[in-house]
């Protein structure tokens, strides 16, 4: 595994991660609203869910 070869991501590869990272942001925001504590682990499923193949692609590669 090479970190610093160039790779081509897919559309949906970019996407997933975008919305990986953008889910993670909400989590750590979420931290600290009360009332919100409840969904957190929603949030966490689908950070995990999303990030999956980004990570498997640039481990494959």
């Amino acid at each position: 595994m090479d970190i610093f070869k160039p790779r081509m991501w897919s559309i949906w590869e970019i996407a997933s991660a975008k919305w990986g990272s953008i889910l993670f942001g909400a989590i750590v925001g979420m931290y600290f609203a009360d009332y919100l504590k409840g969904y957190v682990w929603l949030l966490v499923l689908g950070c995990v869910i999303l990030s999956v193949k980004p990570i498997l692609k640039m481990v494959k590669e």
